[in-house]
């Protein structure tokens, strides 16, 4: 998620498309010094698990890594103190178009560490790295497209599921050697982000082009039931992000909307726009100027905050639902 001109959108509430939210003004933790300012390319980030390592990147087949270098977590309200800028810049060899932070995968030499970084990158290879010390811990080949997003199962199940543009998501078994165990087809455009529901380790969402956005029911590594269908948007699917309890599903979409669902009913929750009205089905369908390329919970669950192509941010409060 970005901010410009350093403003962000907050609603007092969740609030439906006819409902103005507040516009304020926020400091950048950047604007006094420009090592610590992004470059161009900038397009996903990470915290590892024990919050001590961020990682994010930084165009041209780079990741930089920050890094306080006591098992302390990263402190952004004052970022000069007993951090460096970029400890470890890594070069991935071309572009990195995801990333995330990996579990310690115990029994394995190379990866039983805290800091295990896998990055997805635009031809389809998937490198883990050592994010300390910018070692290659494993390359996963199969995907023939941009990796667009990674996702790790909770509960110890060492399953990392990739989505790409070449229309599949796999599943990779990190605790063994990362042999990939499973393709799965459903989507008949460019997948654009997968999530996997933090309480439910079979329980797993992709979304995509052509307003495709499915919940898959994995039964083991090796097998899924058919997909569910979640049906509402008028564009492509661009993000989506699971409620720290596992019952709600926000996803993103290019009609400028964000939808929740509840996933036991498979039905919608409410919707939130990022235009006021909502536009008509034919400017909704278009380049209408306010695409929504992320969505995200808070983690105690509380808010949804969500980023447009318009350069703001719009946080609802979702604890009515």
């Amino acid at each position: 998620m970005h901010f410009s001109d350093n403003a962000v959108i907050f609603a007092a509430k969740a609030q439906r498309s006819e409902e103005t939210p507040e516009v304020r003004d926020i400091a950048s933790v950047f604007a006094s010094n420009s090592l610590w300012k992004p470059v161009d390319e900038t397009t996903c980030c990470d915290f590892s698990l024990n919050g001590s390592v961020f990682a994010w990147s930084l165009g041209q087949g780079f990741v930089g890594i920050l890094t306080n270098g006591d098992d302390k977590h990263v402190d952004f309200e004052s970022p000069f103190h007993g951090l460096n800028s970029c400890t470890r810049v890594i070069d991935c060899g071309e572009n990195v178009t995801s990333l995330v932070f990996l579990p310690r995968i115990a029994g394995s030499k190379k990866c039983d560490h805290d800091a295990l970084l896998a990055t997805g990158l635009r031809r389809g290879p998937i490198k883990v790295w050592n994010a300390l010390t910018g070692d290659v811990c494993n390359i996963l080949f199969d995907h023939t497209s941009r990796v667009t997003s990674l996702t790790f199962a909770p509960k110890g199940l060492n399953l990392l599921v990739s989505s790409s543009h070449d229309k599949t998501l796999k599943v990779w078994d990190m605790a063994d050697n990362g042999n990939m165990c499973m393709t799965m087809r459903a989507h008949k455009q460019s997948i654009n982000a997968c999530a996997y529901s933090p309480t439910d380790s079979q329980m797993l969402a992709s979304v995509g082009g052509g307003r495709e956005v499915f919940l898959w029911n994995l039964t083991n590594k090796r097998r899924t039931g058919r997909p569910t269908q979640l049906l509402g948007h008028r564009n492509d699917v661009r993000s989506c992000a699971w409620s720290p309890d596992g019952a709600l599903l926000a996803t993103g979409s290019n009609d400028s909307s964000v939808i929740v669902w509840d996933v036991v009913s498979k039905t919608k929750v409410i919707t939130l726009g990022h235009m006021c009205p909502m536009p008509s089905s034919i400017y909704a369908g278009g380049a209408n100027g306010h695409w929504v390329s992320c969505v995200a919970f808070s983690r105690d669950g509380t808010k949804l905050v969500s980023t447009c192509e318009d350069d703001r941010d719009h946080a609802a409060d979702v604890t009515g639902f």
